[in-house]
């Protein structure tokens, strides 16, 4: 086998020598493709996966190049025949090569002295209800064992490592990149691009450089949930940088060219399917893009990401550094000045509460905080939005300006160097008129001070149509001052007004560097199977981390799974935290025990959202057996709503 890939390198990589970096000249783009079976590899839980992709790679470049795994996500994965979904696929249908379509990106970081490798990942797509997770750790696993394909290669530096996926894929590169951080020797995974993603499972990924990719127009997925890995990942400090790109106009398909009609071997379709006249989506207006156009954008997006963290094209980061209005973007070279997660003190007719969500059909999982907004379409609020899995994880705490007159909130500074710009986040309440106005002073060591105008706008759309989204935005502005003692936040342009705030920071734009391989891992482990008894007992789940720390670690417990009986498995939902120092700590789930005879009951606990630490296994099982006589009662399954169009159910191709 690996001297068989090994030819497939050789043809497009003729040169030797040591590492190289890439984006130092341009290269002409040779493709090639490997299929070592549609069954070529076992995953865990036993299900054999096809290995094959599709490689582009820069001819006649010098050195070890650095290398880029694409990963595209859940879609059909045979298309012909009787239409029936099975891996492998019948001997009248044909595999759908959604591995093909990023030919724009790959082509493009080709051309630039990278190795790009598009993988397809049809067996895990049939494979989807057979695992816990919907098969995220089994994407993970197999983007790694395509790295582990290439690592004797002579042609490839494998510590010099990106990750692209493709909706479900984004949460399968996220899993690749905490799968590698446990193994004894990790690749060097420094960039990870969700593109149009899912976050089902809810993990961070701090320090490593992570973009999110999303388009407006997305009609899969539609609630835009994949914003919760840029929320869940942002850390303070963290060593690597963070952003996210809103692409106005882009669907969820047409990223990738299988999945667009016109460009597609098998049948495809545009996921966009509200009023044609609509905009900024609607296919008839002049605000929705092409296929072309999307994946022009794409192409810029994609390519400019890696070229600037793996080659260190710094021309590359100004896309990402947050100074054009549909960026948000986080430094690792930064100083927080207030999160606004916590009461602030205000003057004037100005005030400021702490909130956090929207009202939902699912319970509140902060009860402690009002909602920030009364709107009850939690489509339209990325950050808030309920997760399939873990409905129960707390959201992103911010606060909410309320201001009848001129008012003020002062930040003080001290800041031990200079720094390039002040940045937070912000959005309009979409209750409110649009714009929304305010002022923010500069207030320098001498009392001089200079004023920044600052108008926050709704995002285009109707709420027929689950728009307009409510999404924060990075305001930014450039600093002229060495010496800059206070900010304030002052509400002297409108007589009247409403906006959400959160994260003021001086910072720096930076690659930052790469530290997830060297962070506390947490994982918990299947609980030993119980009878059920007539009474209330436990069920334990051991939660470890793989070393101590100096710091306090927490971590987001929740039953999940909905299979079991919620009166005999009772929901949990729990911070567990972890003083520096502690390793272990158990997590009990009641069972209320009855004399009525039943199915015995399996149930899953999950991890999300670490600080200070990262997931390793992160999902258990736990089986109350029962042992009651009679005939048996089946329970109805509690529905799982989601908020996605197209009612309950795990969207996201």
């Amino acid at each position: 086998m690996k001297a068989w890939l090994g030819l497939v390198v050789v043809a497009v990589l003729t040169a030797t020598g040591g590492v190289a970096h890439a984006g130092e000249a341009t290269y002409g783009v040779a493709t090639s493709e490997y299929n070592l079976g549609d069954e070529a590899i076992t995953l865990p839980g036993g299900v054999k996966s096809e290995l094959r992709a599709k490689v582009y790679a820069p001819r006649d470049a010098p050195g070890k190049r650095p290398m880029v795994v694409f990963l595209h996500g859940f879609h059909e994965a045979c298309y012909g025949g009787d239409e029936v979904q099975r891996w492998p696929c019948a001997t009248d249908q044909r595999p759908v090569p959604s591995f093909r379509g990023y030919d724009a990106p790959g082509n493009e970081l080709a051309k630039h002295g990278y190795v790009v490798v598009s993988i397809s990942s049809n067996a895990v797509n049939r494979n989807v209800s057979k695992t816990l997770d919907a098969a995220t750790r089994l994407r993970g696993e197999l983007v790694l064992a395509h790295l582990d394909l290439w690592k004797h290669s002579s042609r490839v530096d494998l510590n010099n490592v990106g990750l692209m996926g493709h909706s479900r894929g984004g949460e399968g590169v996220v899993a690749a990149t905490l799968a590698n951080a446990a193994r004894p020797h990790p690749y060097g995974i420094k960039a990870v691009l969700p593109l149009a993603s899912t976050s089902a499972t809810r993990q961070a990924l701090p320090g490593v450089a992570l973009n999110l990719l999303t388009g407006y127009c997305d009609g899969d997925v539609y609630d835009l949930q994949g914003q919760h890995l840029y929320d869940d990942s942002r850390q303070a400090p963290d060593s690597a940088p963070k952003s996210t790109v809103l692409l106005m106009g882009a669907n969820h398909n047409f990223f990738n060219s299988e999945w667009t009609p016109g460009q597609a071997e098998a049948p495809a379709t545009d996921d966009w399917a509200f009023n044609p006249n609509d905009e900024p989506c609607g296919t008839a207006t002049p605000t929705r893009l092409t296929a072309v156009q999307q994946q022009t954008l794409g192409r810029t997006y994609i390519s400019g990401f890696f070229r600037w963290i793996l080659g260190g094209e710094e021309a590359q980061g100004k896309l990402f550094d947050g100074s054009n209005p549909n960026v948000t973007a986080q430094s690792p070279d930064r100083l927080e000045l207030a999160r606004f997660d916590e009461p602030v003190t205000t003057t004037g007719a100005l005030t400021a509460t702490v909130c956090t969500g929207s009202p939902s059909w699912l319970p509140d999982p902060n009860p402690e905080l009002p909602f920030c907004t009364e709107n009850e379409q939690p489509d339209r609020f990325p950050h808030w939005v309920p997760s399939f899995f873990l409905p129960g994880v707390p959201n992103p705490a911010i606060t909410a300006l309320h201001w009848t007159g001129p008012g003020a909130i002062r930040i003080p500074v001290n800041a031990q160097k200079q720094y390039g710009v002040l940045t937070f986040r912000a959005a309009a309440d979409p209750d409110q008129p649009s714009p929304q106005d305010l002022t923010i002073r500069l207030i320098d060591n001498r009392g001089d001070h200079r004023d920044v105008a600052v108008s926050l706008t709704h995002l285009p759309g109707k709420p027929e149509d689950g728009q307009p989204k409510t999404l924060l935005r990075t305001v930014r502005i450039p600093l002229k001052t060495t010496d800059l003692k206070a900010v304030e936040l002052r509400t002297d342009r409108t007589t009247e007004g409403r906006i959400f705030i959160s994260d003021l920071a001086l910072s720096t734009p930076s690659r930052g560097r790469t530290t997830i391989n060297h962070l506390p891992r947490i994982s918990v482990a299947d609980a030993a199977p119980i009878a059920e008894g007539n009474n209330t007992t436990e069920v334990n789940f051991t939660v470890t981390l793989n070393r101590p720390s100096h710091q306090q670690i927490t971590v987001h417990a929740e039953t999940a799974g909905f299979t079991a009986d919620p009166e005999i498995v009772l929901p949990l939902r729990t911070t567990i935290t972890f003083a520096p120092g502690e390793t272990r700590k158990t997590v009990a789930v009641q069972i209320r025990g009855n004399t009525t005879a039943q199915p015995d009951q399996d149930f899953k606990l999950a991890l999300a959202v670490p600080r200070n630490a990262i997931t390793d296994d992160a999902w258990a099982t736990g089986k109350v057996l029962d042992d009651d006589t009679g005939p048996i009662a089946r329970h109805d399954r509690p529905e799982n709503h989601t908020t996605q169009r197209g009612g309950p159910g795990y969207r996201g191709m």
